[in-house]
This record gives structure tokens, sequence and C-alpha cells, in this order.
């Protein structure tokens, strides 16, 4: 940095500091001294500078005044500090100087204010009086000149005010005139230039119909030139002869302001054609408000007439009658063809049954064809007479079809009843041509054609030179074979007539549905004499039905195959793989994340998500393939023609990496994946149902396994879960048929003989199987909710029984083992306080909860919070099976547990095994450091009472002491109960463990 260049004063002094008061440059500048912090150099100096200016005495001994300010901070963290000292004498002398200038500066207003004073004498007097000889000069001569806001003596003044006031008075009154005329002239110009620029045709003309106007856009109209038409009756003009006597009774009522100023007529142009013209007429008055005459503004309105009478003629067409119906044949939906041609609105037709309105004789033909395409029927067309509103009835021709996955029948309805009726005529009325709609040709009896009408040149593009003498079968398409061509010969020869559709073929080579009426005429009594045949173009209505099909069998959204379609094919490829000996892969395919993105961006953004994932999808697919959308998120795809089921892996691992991709939408980047369940055919050998249901359960185990992966289905498996399945039902009935019982193991003092509990332990009365344990039933609901159900049932009962011991006189504590998954319920506590309260006679301490140490207690905290809570409820905890887990004293510290007991698996072993006796003596250690009681579980003889008597453990439960019994049996058991002599004849010779 640069210094010196700072036009600093003599004998200053400055400093850059970085964040920490580093000198970066000084000046003057001294190189030894960069880099050092300031308070080296200067002694007063202090990192936190708290104020910005000071005046102090540096290391030179020279008093300055220093300031200290910021300039730039580097990277938002680093500022850059600049300080400057300035000599305090210098200081003193820049003050000087500023005086001095304040002094100066004094004096010159004060010289200023005196010049000021003179001129204004000047202006008051002298001036004025000039001005006003200058403005009466300036008003002579029609000038404006204001001398208002001159001052001077009261006299002047009041004389220039009203001066001024008599001079603005004329010059605005000259003014205003001038602008008005002015105006006036340029409202005429414009007026001019618009009605003869204007499209409208200007015509005038005064009370005797003489023309007196006439603008560009009357010459075009109308055809004659301004010269031409000016001067000129205006009724000979461009009135037509047969609407003359009108045209001059309405503007006669017009002159006597009787008649309106809008007109709507045909006019005459010079060349003789007829227009339509609208006429909007204003009436011309002079001074006196007597009228002079009328000027219109006239449009041609001769297309648009001719467009609204084409209309028309448009709407007057009979329109197509478009129904939606279920398979009962209940109306969904109709369009609004029904009122025109029926008479039937909307509201009217929704929700009645469509049979009803249709000719009694027809209604069982009806119903049977509904039933037919309900089954899965062939689209198919058919005809019916339906009743209108006024009660007469018109025959309909129908085309149907029918969407399997809705249940719903699309249909389109043509009122061919005045086609019939002309039919009808044809027949009766042998030879007679008339004019139709329909195109329609006439044939001897040889097949020759002598005479078609307009219709059908327009629809087969050939011309009546080009047909006569010529045979019908130069609209052959070739589309239809002999067989269809000897159908129609038979039954023109036995039923004089066939009807039905045709493809025919236009001049120009095009291809035209169309549906054929043909009719026999006979001459002489079984004589042929004629055929008359009409054709109608079914195009449209074929297009429709194409769009009723594409409606039927492919999604709306993503434009993939349905469900309906995709059955289909399936079909056909299994029948393929069989024909071939290949295999064929079915992948069910759900999107990971959608309902996130559907719920956080809304359904639009959805949609244009599950497009955009169906196009990555497919384009990573075979052209061969088939991607279809099984509904909401989910889609199905099949892999046909695989030479061995790996051959479907690439594919897959195609399909997963083309979803994880993100897609931008609306600016929104997303991100989902896919899980993927598949099954190979013929491996997996069923039905194609089957395939997709096989292909759906393995897709949720990929899901389970983590997502954005595929699984292949194990029929093994499929076995295993159906079987568990049939089991869990099973016992779901068992717990609302109240087969499940509860047995109860008693829990003593070895060595006095008291009762102090009883632990709860489940049965399954089984109806068949009798009396089953809790191994036969409890892993097959291992983290089911029935698990969780089945839990409460126990407490519940166990609670009932402990109220039922209440009343007999015996309070028992009864322990309830608790399964991890029901204890970690957010609700536990809330519903075991429900449940104690539902049993308010049972005092809380009665109810005892064992859990399981092997117990999968994936947050301790959250269990410990839950477990406190039923504390302090004033129900206790006991640690089950302590010591075969891997957290024992993990458990010990955190979980409120006022009881351990020992696993029957160490007592068992204690008496052989000194593993499981140090085990034991172990237990009883911790359990007396932690201050917990402890009881022993798996008693089975005298010995191992005594063994843990001598250790000082006094409870215990077991065979040797009772083994589990129904609730009815405790009460006599613990009357009659007694420990055995060597057992109460031990000695304890270590601290007793007691049992609260």
């Amino acid at each position: 940095m640069q210094l010196e260049h700072a036009n600093l004063p003599q004998n200053a002094v400055a400093y850059i500091t970085d964040h920490q008061d580093n000198i970066l440059a000084l000046y003057p500048e001294n190189k030894a001294q960069l880099g050092l912090p300031i308070s080296e150099v200067q002694h007063f100096w202090q990192s936190a500078f708290n104020t910005h200016t000071k005046m102090i005495e540096d290391n030179d001994g020279e008093l300055r005044i220093f300031v200290s300010k910021e300039l730039m901070n580097i990277e938002g963290d680093m500022p850059v500090n600049m300080v400057i000292g300035i000599p305090f004498e210098e200081a003193l002398h820049c003050i000087d100087i500023r005086l001095l200038k304040i002094i100066s500066t004094i004096l010159f207003f004060i010289v200023l204010c005196i010049v000021l004073a003179i001129v204004a004498i000047n202006r008051s007097i002298l001036k004025p009086l000039k001005a006003l000889k200058t403005s009466t000069q300036q008003l002579a001569l029609g000038n404006s000149s204001d001398v208002s806001s001159l001052g001077g003596a009261i006299e002047l003044v009041d004389l220039q005010k009203h001066f001024s006031r008599m001079a603005k008075t004329r010059l605005d009154t000259e003014q205003a005139l001038k602008h008005s005329q002015h105006f006036l002239q340029q409202s005429e110009d414009k007026l001019s230039r618009h009605l003869q620029n204007t499209p409208l045709a200007s015509i005038g003309w005064n009370k005797e119909f003489i023309c007196t106007e006439w603008n560009r856009a009357a010459e075009v109209i109308f055809g004659y030139s301004a010269v031409q038409a000016l001067g000129s009756h205006i009724m000979s003009l461009i009135v037509a002869p047969e609407l003359r006597e009108e045209f001059t009774n309405y503007y006669h009522l017009l002159f006597e302001k009787i008649g309106g100023t809008f007109f709507r007529g045909a006019n005459v142009t010079k060349n003789g054609d007829v227009i339509f013209c609208n006429w909007h007429n204003t009436l011309i008055l002079d001074d006196k408000n007597d009228i002079t005459g009328v000027a219109a503004l006239i449009k041609d309105v001769t297309e648009d007439k001719r467009n609204q009478d084409t209309l028309d003629r448009f709407f007057k067409l009979p329109l197509n009658l478009h129904i939606i119906l279920d398979f009962e044949g209940t109306v969904i939906k109709v369009n609004n063809g029904w009122s025109d041609i029926l008479g039937f609105s909307a509201e009217e037709l929704i929700g009645t049954c469509i049979v009803d309105k249709i000719h009694p004789d027809d209604r069982e033909k009806t119903a049977l064809e509904i039933q037919r395409i309900g089954n899965g029927g062939d689209v198919f067309s058919f005809e019916n007479r339906h009743c209108n509103k006024s009660g007469e009835h018109r025959i309909i021709s129908w085309s149907s079809t029918a969407s399997m996955d809705d249940q719903l029948i699309y249909a389109i309805g043509i009122d061919i009843t005045e086609r019939r009726i002309n039919e009808d005529k044809l027949r009766l009325a042998a030879g007679v041509f008339t004019h139709a709609k329909e195109a329609i040709v006439i044939s001897d009896d040889k097949n020759k054609i002598i005479d078609i009408n307009e219709a059908f040149t327009n629809l087969s593009g050939y011309s009546e030179e080009e047909t006569i003498g010529k045979r019908n079968n130069i609209l052959k398409s070739g589309l239809h074979d002999q067989g269809f061509y000897q159908v129609m010969r038979d039954s023109l020869t036995n039923k004089g007539f066939w009807a039905g559709e045709i493809w025919n073929k236009h001049k120009d080579g095009t291809i035209i549905p169309q549906l054929l009426t043909i009719s026999t005429v006979y001459g002489d009594p079984g004589k042929i004499k004629n055929y008359i045949a009409l054709y109608t173009d079914i195009t449209d209505l074929k297009n429709q039905q194409k769009q009723l099909e594409h409606i039927a069998h492919y999604d709306v959204l993503t434009g993939l195959p349905n469900r309906s379609l995709l059955a289909d094919r399936l079909k056909q490829a299994m029948i393929n793989c069989d024909v071939n000996n290949k295999s064929l892969a079915v992948v069910f395919l759900d999107l990971d994340g959608f309902k996130v993105v559907n719920d956080s961006y809304g359904h639009s953004t959805g949609d244009q998500l599950l497009v955009k994932a169906a196009s990555l999808i497919q384009g990573s697919m075979r052209s061969g393939d088939t991607l279809a959308r099984f509904g909401g998120d989910e889609f199905v795809a099949v892999f046909a023609n695989l030479e061995k089921a790996e051959d479907c892996e690439p594919l897959l691992e195609g399909m997963l990496a083309a979803l994880d991709q993100p897609v931008v939408i609306d600016g929104a980047r997303l991100k989902v994946s896919a899980s993927m369940g598949v099954t190979i055919y013929p491996h997996d050998g069923v039905s194609a149902d089957q395939l997709l249901r096989h292909a759906d359960q393995a897709m949720y185990i990929a899901k389970q396994e983590g997502k954005n992966r595929y699984y292949l289905f194990d029929m093994e498996q499929d076995i295993a879960l159906k079987s568990q399945h049939e089991q869990l039902l099973r016992i779901s009935e068992a717990l609302q048929n109240d087969e499940f019982v509860l047995y109860y193991q008693p829990q003593v003092n070895m060595k006095t003989g008291e009762l102090v509990g009883a632990e709860a332990l489940i049965r399954w009365q089984h109806p068949e199987r009798g009396l089953l344990p809790p191994i036969e039933f409890l892993p097959v609901i291992n983290r089911h909710q029935l698990n969780i159900q089945l839990g409460e049932w126990v407490i519940e009962s166990a609670l009932s029984q402990i109220a039922l011991w209440r009343r007999q006189g015996v309070d028992i504590v009864v322990s309830v083992n608790i399964d991890a998954q029901q204890l970690q319920q957010k609700t536990f506590a809330e519903r075991l306080g429900e449940l104690l309260q539902i049993h308010g006679d049972v005092p809380p301490h009665l109810l005892q909860l064992e859990v399981l140490e092997t117990s999968e207690l994936q947050d301790i905290e959250n269990v410990t919070n839950i477990m406190q809570a039923c504390t302090n409820l004033g129900v206790g905890f006991a640690l089950d099976d302590f010591g075969t887990g891997y957290c024992s004293l993990t458990y010990l510290k955190r979980l409120p547990v006022n009881l351990i007991k020992i696993d029957q698996s160490f007592i068992l072993g204690m008496l052989d095994d000194p593993d499981d006796l140090s085990i034991v003596e172990g237990v009883l250690g911790l359990s007396k450091a932690f201050q917990r009681n402890v009881i022993a579980e798996g008693v089975e003889t005298l010995a191992h009472g005594v063994a843990l008597l001598r250790l000082g453990c006094c409870y215990a439960q077991g065979y040797g002491i009772a083994r589990p019994m129904p609730a009815e049996e405790m009460l006599p058991w613990a009357k009659n109960w007694k420990p055995d002599l060597t057992w109460s004849e031990v000695v304890i010779d270590k601290l007793d463990s007691t049992k609260e």
C-alpha cells in the first residue's frame, strides 16, 4: 500500500493493520516496523480501541490527534483498520484558517444585504411603473403581459391588480374563442377522415331521400362512386324493389321519431348482387331542431348471415347419443344429444335404468346385449327403439365397448329413424329415387348401376358419368372375402334386404368404413327389378369407437396399457413361452417416496412425476416388452422371450438405474426409486393373475429389505407365508372365541412356605388339539399386531383373577410377561392406566410386569420412560431370564425394575456345572449391589432349593414346588403346601435376598 500518495498533513503518521493489529503499511515508510504489532510502535495502543478519536502523546513526545477507522472486511471475518495521527499544532492551524473563512463569509453577506435593499427600492417604485406602462402598450396590441406579480407601493399594487384582472378577462375570452374555433375545425376534419376511412359505409340523405354523403366504404360495398351516388335517390341506388315500400315506411316513422334507429335488410349493389346489411341511423337536425335528413352507418353482414345460416343448419342435423352405463344398465353419464334427439335432460336420465326408456319389444334383447358385453363380449353393434319424451319411438344404432376394470359400458348411438323411414319408402315405392343425406345407388337386376345421387359422388369420388352402367364392385376395397359377399347375396335373395358394415374404397384409394343397407325392389310378383343401396360414412363413429377402446385399454394419465390390456398381453406372452420353450419375467414395481412428493408438492406435480417415471422406465426396456400402469404409483413390466431366467437381471438393473436420476418438475428437484418384485414363468407355473400376486408379494419384501432393489419370488417362502397367514387367522378366531386361558405357577419362600406371588402363563384350550403350550402359537404372532392384542388380554385376565382372589380374602401378586413390542407402544402406560381404572378394586402393586432380558428394546431411554410411567401407577417390574442376554448391567442400571429372576438354565446346571454356580452367585451379588430383590426359576429338586438357600436366595418357583395350574386350584394348593423339612433346617450363612 502506498500511503505516501495519501496527501496526509505534514508530520502526520498513519498505520494500516490487520485483524490482529499487525502493521501492514505505515507512513512515513519504515520497513523495519512492517509486521510488528502496533502496540510495540505506539505504547498507548490497545487492541480493544474503544473510541474512534483520541488526543494522545505518542512515542516521539508529540501531541497528536489519533483517528481509527475500519477500511474493509476480507472474507467476512478479517477486518482491516487504518489509524491516522495528526499533530495537534497542525490541527489548530486548520481551525484558524476555518475561522478566517467564516468571518470573510459574514462580511460578504452584510455587503450583499445592502445591495439587495437598493435593488428592492428600485423594484418597488420605478420598475412597477415602467412595467405598467409596457403592459398597457402590449394589451393594446392584443398580447398578454402579467404585472400582478410586481411589487411596489400600495396604490401601485391596487392599480396593478385591477389592471391585471381586466387584461386577463379580455385575453382569456379571446383565447377561448380561438381555441373553440380551432377545436371545432379539428373535430370536423377528424370526423371527415374517420367517415372516409371507416370500414363501415357512411351514407347521408335528406328528407326527399336524395343522397348527400357517400364515403369510400360505401363505394366498396355498393359499387357506386361518390360522384355517381351524390344527388341520386337512395332507394333507386341500393334498395331492392320489393323492399322499397318497407324502407320508405321505416324512415317515415323515423322522421316522426316513432321508429327505432336500427334497420336490417337486403340491399342491391351496382352489379345487381343482393347483400344483407345492418343500418345504424342518426337524424340530422338544424339550428331550430328540425329534421333535415338522415346519416347512416352501414355494415355488410352477408358473410356473417351466410355463416349463421350454415351454423343453424349444422345444429339442426341429428347428433350422436353418447352414454356410459354400469353392467346393470344404470345410466352414469349422457351427452346433450339425448336432450336434442329424445328430449331427456341429463338430470332425468342419470341414475335410471336405460332399459326402461326402450320399446317393450326391444327390452329383453337390449338387456341380453348389456349382459353379454358385461361378461367380456367383443365390441358390438345393434339397433333398438328408444322412447322419446313425447312418447314416440326412435330407432337408434349402437356401437359399444366395455371396460372390465371400471365395470362400465361405453356406447355411441346414431338416430337412424329417418334412414329407416327412407328405406321403407324405397322398398314400398319401387324405383322411386329420392334425395337423402345417405349415398344412394340404384342398380338393375344385373347389379349394374342405373342412377346415383350427389351424396354418393361426395362419398365415393365417382361422378355419375363414371358409374352409370358399371357394377357396384368398383367400390371393393379387397378387405372382404368371397364368403362376406355370398352372405350378402343370400340375404338379398331370401330376405329381400341386407344391412351391415362394409369397408369400401374411395376413388383416391382411401378406405372408408360405411354402413350399407341394400333393399330389393320387386316388379312383377317374385321378379327382382332393382336394388337400392344406401351408404352412410361412419368414419367418425369408428374413430369414436377407437377412442372408447383406447380408454378401455390404456391409462389416461401415462398412456400405458392398463390392467385389462396387461392381462391380455401377459396371457399371450405365456402362450408364446409355452410354444417356444422360453421364459418370461413379471415385474411388479412400486415407486419409493412417491407419497411424500404427492403430499408435499400436490397432485399435479405427482401426476407429472408419474408420467416422467413411466417414460424413464419404458426407455430402459426392450422394444418388445410391455410396461403397464397397475394403479396409483404401481407399474407392471413383462419381459418376454427370455432364454433363461438370469437374462432378466440386466433389464432389472437398467430399470433401477433409469429411476436413479433426479427429475426436475416446475423447478423442484425430485428423487424417487423403485422397489420391484419379480417372478419367472414357467418356473412359477401358475396363472396370469397368480403371477401378478406373486410379483406383488416379492415387491413388498423388497420394500422391507430397504427399497430401491428387486426381489425374486420364493415359492417355498410363499408356502410358509400362507401357512403363517392361516395360523394367524386361527389365533385371531381363538382370541375372539375365548379359547385362551391363564395358568398360574406359585412363587414361594422356600424357608417359611409363604406364597409370595404367582406367574401368569398363557395356554390355548384348542377345541381339537387340547391344551397347547405357548411355544405352539406365540412364535407365530411375533412382531404381529395379534401379539399386542393377546398381551393386553393377558393383563386384563390377570387383573380380573386378582380381583376374584381378593373377594375370596387373599391378595396375591401376579407376574405377567410383557413382550418388547407391546411395551414399546407409545400408549402402553396410558392403556395400562385405563385397565387399572376399570379394575379399580385391584391395588396396582398386586400386578407385576416381567420384561425378558433378551427382549429387543430398541430405544432404552424411551422404554425407561414408559416403565417409569407404569411405576408411577403403582405397578412393579421384574427382569426375567436374567443372565441370558447381553445387556444385563445396562438393564439393571437404567430400567426401573425391583425384582431379578435368575434364568432356570443356570439353576438347573448349578449343582453340576461350576460355571452355572458362579453365574448364580454373581447374579445374587449384583442384586445385592443394585439393591434389587431376586427369585430363582426352575427349582425342580430339593437339592436345588438347599443350594439356593445356602447362597441366600429364599424365593423360588419351579416344578419342584408346583407346576402351573388353573386359577381355581391356586388357593387350595397354597392352603395345603408345606416346604420340605430339609429346606426349613438349612442355615443361611449369607445375606438373605428378600422380595417385597
